[in-house]
């Protein structure tokens, strides 16, 4: 199930950073699961790992594409 959220940080030194979602839960995402660049305060979507029980982790990390009206 999709999510939506914006980078809360991305740190390009060590390719990773933490999504927040609405409801405030953060989830930790690193380059791997990027389709493309993102930066601070950028708004995605994206699912939660369910492979990772640990913590939050988001996997498929997209910017979301404009609507046109």
């Amino acid at each position: 199930m999709k999510k939506t959220g914006r980078i809360l940080w991305w740190s390009k030194k060590d390719n990773n950073g933490i999504i927040i979602d609405s409801k405030g839960n953060e989830y930790y995402f690193d380059i791997s699961v990027l389709t493309n660049e993102v930066s601070n305060g950028q708004r995605v979507v994206f699912e939660k790992n369910t492979n990772i029980t640990d913590c939050l982790c988001a996997k498929n990390v997209e910017i979301p594409l404009k609507e046109v009206i």
